[in-house]
């Protein structure tokens, strides 16, 4: 005895091994309630595609413009924060130029002042010596 096998009409195919449906069909019935042949249909379904296609171009110039200006904006900041570096080690250069002649400056200055006391030290010590010797005379 054969058993025969009884497909409902409730019974669902899956997604999978369902026949892609013609998108020309698809068209059809879409514009079935309006009237017009199938060559008007035919060519609001290639001005849909076109669309679709112009709509995809221009995402991915848009994507391609925003990496671009992602790469400028990181070359500006990478070039503006080498330019604010080297202004920091050209004023700090200057401040290290400033001090060390500040110091210089000062040394200079201080070595007058010493050289001045060591001198009127001496001449004090030799006035005394002078004083010592004319006293034992």
């Amino acid at each position: 005895m054969a058993q025969s096998v009884n497909i409902s009409s409730k019974q669902s195919i899956p997604d999978h091994l369902q026949i892609p449906p013609d998108p020309i069909k698809q068209a059809e019935e879409g514009w079935c309630d309006r009237r017009g042949t199938v060559e008007q249909v035919r060519t609001k379904l290639q001005m849909r595609q076109e669309g679709a296609i112009k709509r995809e171009r221009e995402m991915e110039e848009r994507e391609k413009r925003w990496e671009l200006h992602q790469k400028i904006r990181e070359e500006f900041l990478e070039a503006d924060f080498r330019r604010k570096e080297l202004q920091w080690e050209q004023i700090l250069k200057q401040r290290d130029e400033e001090w060390i002649e500040e110091m210089e400056r000062r040394e200079k200055e201080l070595m007058k002042r010493l050289n001045t006391k060591i001198k009127a030290f001496y001449d004090e010590q030799l006035k005394r010596d002078e004083e010592v010797l004319s006293f034992l005379e």
